[in-house]
């Protein structure tokens, strides 16, 4: 058995690094099902044409790839239509059936990690359960659930990514809901994993008994990936802003770092190449299986196993040639890894660290010391190379990475080589383990509050609208090409590459800041709230109300920071110039707080609510108006002053929005006696284009004499699927429609987007 260890690199290396990259590509391409056939015969064709002019040598050596991609085409199809399979068989799931659960790993969120048997298939799923388990499930367990319903998603805003292709990358065929599980047996599961599972449990124990929760979470999270304990939404942003979430999770920097520990410790023990090799691949699997797993970390465990194994051998193995493997290994498991974010953000910092980093240090002054050129390489290569995925995935640039990353990443390291060995001490029952991990968590919690600093710098991130994938694909070619010129000194084709890259990101990025000639009104789908940006040509961003806090039985959602602020970052909005309170209700104003400490504002205006006001910058006085751009205003109709003796409701802001000959009418909750009074107020003044109906479509407004004065051409009712006041009611609907208005509504439509250059009006839904 040993022998044929020895028999992959020989192979390899006979194998062009070329050919294995083109079967590589072709093999990604046929995992886009159902195009694989048309590539299947295209690159058979290409085959035919290599070969020709080969020799027999050369053509058995070129025929293995051939039909090592044969049959990893065959596996990628078949498993791409089971996968779509089963996702309908999950989505037209009845309410009655009966389903038995494999209990996997709790997660902080509602959703539980588990295997679903269905007609003796086994399914990954995702199942939200209400209520809650009632004995804390233990690894592999079995569950019957009953009283089912399928949860579809869809994207409802713009820049959502809730699509089939996402929940399929996650190794998942869909949701269910479920309100009764029953327990049917304990599991019985493999003894690795229920050595791993154990080794996990004893560990988090071991934590639990250390102070300062917070940092404890951070360390869990950072050593074993532990799930189970949710990190505050603070640590969660605030990392995300510097661009080292890497920190929060077990990434390939740990496999590496633990697995060249272990190695190294191995290798003074003993020089017996199998031994060793048989006791790292013990060492990676029980790793995996207490970390959870993940694609990203199957790829860092593969990867670094024949690297160490090219190491011990004393073989030149290619680490294009190892990468490549890699990935063809990754795919026929799942070829939906293609979409997953994570392996899509891994592979980018790996090839940044193997082809970034000697290139980028050719650059630095030859004077400079080795490991000087190394550390800046390793800070700068990750930065460009994942940059342009977060751009496309997540609609932001984080310029200050490059700092956090170069202060923390030795530190971190230093943090996961101590604490992985504090753990092994603790678990074996030495006293002092618990005191050490207590100075690493003083550590940490000195680590945060010097990066609660730096996410303070102003412009540490910036959002910037997601650039076309063609883009994106140009930037990485050109990349790889300068960074092949770098090495091999072809300062022409740097200096061209280089500049098209600048050329593109700046196309980009004043694409985003350039005015045009539209106007563009997005009521933002908030659910059962209100939400609207107004968008000037000259890249004025205005928000009338921030939506309100969705409260469940395990956790508080703002909507302004789930839901508004990625529509913002997809906008390239990182400065709001007015911010609008139509009044304090939650549901309008419950995203104030964060939008005030996340943004970037200049005004704040409100109806003047005196026990609100340390929000409040001032109070548009009555009729006054803002002027938006050359033939657009922004006007106050309502209230004249904050009365006490109104409901919130009636204390509502009341605006319209005039661009040319299009206008827009928003109205807040205001009921019926408000709407009397500003009839014998404005009367004709009224009539408007696009009218945002009271009060989320509720009986207490929109009257018809409301309507008749008004006459709105479309009608737009913010409210959310199968909410509890019954909204929109439905003779409010009908009075609509008997004015031949338009009703669009968020919870049937999504976000609706309008554009206008005062002339001409078009609009959009989501859905």
């Amino acid at each position: 058995m040993y022998n044929y260890f020895y028999l992959l690199p020989k192979t390899l290396n006979v194998i062009k690094k070329e050919i294995l990259l083109y079967y590589l590509v072709i093999a990604i391409c046929s995992s886009l099902w159902p195009f694989n056939i048309l590539i299947f015969t295209l690159s058979a064709l290409f085959f035919l044409l290599l070969i020709k002019n080969t020799s027999h040598v050369e053509k058995t050596v070129l025929i293995i790839p051939f039909f090592i991609f044969f049959a990893f085409s065959l596996s990628i199809s078949n498993q791409t239509k089971n996968k779509w399979a089963n996702r309908s068989q999950i989505q037209n799931i009845s309410k009655e059936e009966k389903l038995i659960i494999f209990f996997l790993e709790p997660c902080p969120s509602f959703y539980k990690y588990v295997k679903v048997r269905i007609e003796k298939k086994q399914i990954n799923v995702l199942v939200y359960v209400t209520p809650e388990f009632n004995s804390p499930p233990k690894y592999a367990d079995r569950f019957m659930i009953t009283n089912l319903k399928s949860m579809q998603f869809k994207n409802r805003n713009p820049g959502q990514k809730k699509h089939p292709n996402f929940e399929l990358s996650k190794s998942t065929s869909g949701r269910i809901h479920t309100k009764k599980v029953s327990q049917l047996e304990k599991g019985k599961a493999c003894p690795i994993k229920q050595m791993a599972f154990n080794l996990r449990t004893s560990i988090i124990k071991l934590y639990q008994k250390c102070p300062l929760p917070e940092e404890t979470a951070l360390l869990s999270s950072l050593i074993i990936g532990n799930k189970t304990v949710s990190l505050s939404k603070q640590i969660n942003s605030t990392y995300k802003k510097l661009g080292l979430t890497h920190m929060l999770v077990v990434s390939g920097s740990q496999v590496a770092l633990l697995s060249t520990l272990f190695f190294t410790i191995l290798r003074t023990v003993t020089r017996n190449n199998t031994i060793t090799l048989g006791m790292i691949a013990l060492f990676q699997t029980i790793f995996y299986f207490i970390t959870g797993g993940g694609i990203s970390l199957f790829r860092a465990i593969i990867f670094n196993f024949l690297c160490l194994f090219n190491k011990c051998c004393h073989k030149n193995l290619n680490k294009t040639h190892i990468i490549c493997l890699t990935t063809m290994c990754l795919l026929i498991i799942d070829p939906f890894m293609l979409f997953d974010i994570a392996a899509q953000l891994s592979y980018a910092a790996t090839l940044s660290l193997l082809y970034g980093v000697p290139a980028i240090a050719s650059i630095f002054y030859s004077e400079w010391s080795k490991e000087k050129k190394e550390f800046l390489s390793v800070i700068i290569a990750p930065f460009l190379f994942t940059s342009p995925l977060l751009w496309v995935h997540f609609y932001t640039i984080a310029p200050i990475s490059l700092v956090s990353n170069g202060i923390f990443m030795i530190l971190v390291e230093i943090i996961v080589v101590i604490g992985f060995i504090t753990t092994i001490l603790g678990l074996l029952g030495l006293p002092f383990a618990t005191l050490i991990l207590t100075g690493l968590l003083v550590v940490i919690k000195g680590v945060n509050t010097v990066i609660y600093k730096l996410s303070d710098i102003p412009y540490a991130t910036f959002s910037l609208s997601p650039p076309p994938l063609y883009v994106v694909l140009l930037i990485y070619a050109l990349m790889f090409t300068g960074l092949y010129s770098l090495k091999n000194d072809k300062t022409k084709i740097k200096k061209g590459c280089l500049t098209i890259i600048m050329l593109l990101v700046s196309w980009a990025f004043f694409n985003n800041i350039l005015p045009n000639r539209y106007y563009t009104i997005t009521f933002i789908d908030v659910g059962q709230g209100d939400s609207t940006l107004i968008t000037t040509p000259l890249k004025k961003n205005i928000l009338i109300d921030t939506g309100g806090i969705q409260r469940g039985r395990n956790s508080t959602k703002i909507i302004a920071e789930n839901t508004i602020l990625p529509v913002l970052k997809y906008y390239s909005i990182n400065k709001l110039s007015l911010l609008l309170i139509s009044h304090y209700d939650q549901d309008h104003s419950g995203g104030l707080k964060f939008l005030n400490k996340t943004l970037a504002i200049e005004t704040i205006l409100d109806n003047s609510n005196p026990t609100k006001i340390k929000f409040k910058q001032k109070m548009m006085p009555p009729q006054s108006q803002i002027q938006l751009g050359k033939n657009a205003t922004l006007t106050q109709l309502s209230p004249e002053r904050y009365n006490p003796g109104e409901s919130k409701n009636n204390n509502s802001l009341v605006c319209k929005l005039d661009i040319g000959k299009i206008s827009f009418l928003f109205t807040g909750d205001i009921e019926y006696n408000i709407e009397q009074k500003l009839i014998k107020k404005l009367g004709n003044s009224l009539k408007t284009t696009v009218l945002k109906v009271s009060h989320h479509g509720s009986k207490t407004s929109s009257s018809a004499q409301f309507l008749n004065i008004s006459e709105p051409l479309i009608s737009v009712i913010s409210c959310s699927k199968r909410n509890r006041y019954g909204h929109p009611n439905l003779q409010v609907v009908e009075r609509l429609k008997k004015k031949k208005s338009i009703v669009l509504r968020t919870d049937k439509n999504g976000a609706i987007l309008f554009k206008t250059d005062g002339k001409k009006l078009y609009y959009k839904t989501i859905i």
